[in-house]
């Protein structure tokens, strides 16, 4: 099998020939790596590490009347008036050097709209080799009506011929993966407010916030349907899905009705539905076999996760499951790394429904000749 027709095989719950492998590799690990690895982009490093490309592309929307304004340190640096002020906010990981000082750098985006403006901060980590969001811009109540314009003035773009050259350029050595939106309430506490503050503003103020979610599904739900109709075969909802950040509860009030849409919507269209979900899931079980998801996707197992990938497997027999190399996993020696990984392997292959993956992104400090070493187990341990 090519490693397209493999992932293919696995994600739409038959058995392959062998047990695909692939990471979740982003530019901060590349960076850190500090040789030639840096100068790769993601599909690049894992061709020449035997993976089978799982290639995340994402979205592009625009609101005309919103306008960027960006500072480091206080000084004004740039001004984006093209309105795409989405990708301006999701891809602070890309440019790593945009941030990193060795002294330290803040860098701070104003969102300017007809009806105010808001204000993000990002800082960079030397020692995670990575950017956090240090300041979200959903502040006040007030805030809500300049956010909701923001989405509401979205025009997504229509990446098809983007989408397909992508496609063309993997061809048989893997699949395109567009990674679209999460819930409004995973969106909210990931990127716009935070988790305390957003909890604290669903319950002070209950109806504003539900409102806004609304506002933000209704727009979302068309992202979907568009993406939907391009020729990639799959479609991921980034959720990082876990019970450390809301009750079981919440998630099946708020969050479940969401991702069921979203899957049905893929679906509907002949996709492949994928939740990424990278946290605590032993409570969310139930639920997510509710969502009509076909895989979950970065399923850590303890100590980032608090459940084994073979517990997963059980309690859900019809999903695939992509996952199980634990971020601090990456971190041993190699020969313990062989004998964690050749255990998964083994463990996990029974019944196909099985992609040996990392659980969420591989790490900046993971040691490379761990990751090296895997085609060679799989070739040993992961055939069918």
């Amino acid at each position: 099998m090519t490693s397209r027709e493999r992932l293919l095989t696995t994600l739409k719950h038959r058995v392959p020939d062998r047990v695909p492998w692939s990471a979740l590799v982003n530019n901060y690990f590349l960076e850190a790596l500090g040789n030639k690895y840096s100068k790769m982009n993601s599909v690049n490093f894992l061709k020449e590490m035997g993976a089978d490309l799982f290639n995340w592309v994402g979205l592009e929307g625009k609101s005309k009347n919103v306008v960027v304004k960006t500072y480091i340190d206080g000084e004004h640096y740039k001004t984006d008036d093209s309105g795409n002020w989405l990708t301006e906010f999701y891809d602070y990981l890309v440019d790593i050097d945009y941030y990193r000082n060795p002294r330290g750098r803040i860098v701070e985006r104003k969102f300017l709209t007809p009806l105010g403006e808001l204000t993000a901060e990002f800082t960079y980590t030397p020692t995670s080799h990575t950017v956090f969001i240090s300041d979200f811009p959903i502040k006040s109540l007030q805030d809500y009506k300049i956010f909701a314009y923001m989405i509401e003035s979205l025009e997504y773009q229509d990446l098809g011929k983007s989408f397909q050259e992508k496609e063309n350029e993997i061809g048989e050595e893997g699949v395109t993966v567009a990674f679209l939106h999460s819930t409004p309430a995973y969106e909210l506490i990931q990127c716009f407010m935070g988790l305390e503050r957003f909890h604290y503003f669903f319950y002070d103020y209950k109806k504003e916030t539900l409102r806004l979610m609304d506002t933000m599904f209704n727009k979302f739900c068309e992202c979907y349907k568009l993406y939907s109709k391009t020729t990639v075969p799959v479609i991921l909802v980034p959720e990082d899905a876990s019970t450390t950040i809301y009750s079981p509860d919440f998630f099946d009030r708020y969050l479940k009705p969401v991702l069921k849409e979203y899957c049905r919507i893929i679906k509907e269209s002949g996709k492949v539905a994928v939740i990424h979900a990278c946290g605590h899931l032993k409570g969310l079980i139930k639920s997510l076999r509710e969502t009509g998801a076909d895989c979950i996707e970065s399923v850590s197992p303890p100590p980032t996760g608090n459940i084994t990938i073979q517990e997963f497997r059980k309690a859900l027999p019809n999903f695939c499951i992509m996952g199980g190399i634990s971020a601090n996993a990456f971190l041993l020696e190699l020969e313990q790394f062989r004998e964690y990984a050749k255990r998964l392997i083994i463990e996990n292959k029974e019944r196909g429904n099985f992609i040996l993956s990392s659980g969420d992104s591989v790490p900046g400090d993971a040691k490379i000749e761990n990751i090296k070493v895997i085609p060679d187990l799989i070739e040993k341990y992961g055939k069918y």
